[in-house]
């Protein structure tokens, strides 16, 4: 994956972007993936439920304004 240069900690996605591949390139870049598990995924991945809920009312800003 091509990352622009960043000084990101954290990448914070809905459960779609919930693959190995992708969570394995963040931390390459020193970025912590903050990313919910989908349903079917047989080892949960640790999710910090409020940055989740503030990054799921951020998302429903930019999408009511449309």
């Amino acid at each position: 994956m091509e990352l622009p240069v960043s000084n990101s900690r954290a990448m914070l996605a809905d459960w779609r972007y919930d693959s190995d591949s992708f969570r394995q390139d963040l931390p390459q870049h020193g970025i912590v993936p903050d990313i919910p598990s989908r349903k079917g995924r047989s080892a949960l991945q640790k999710t910090d439920r409020g940055r989740y809920r503030d990054r799921n009312g951020i998302e429903r800003m930019f999408i009511h304004r449309r």
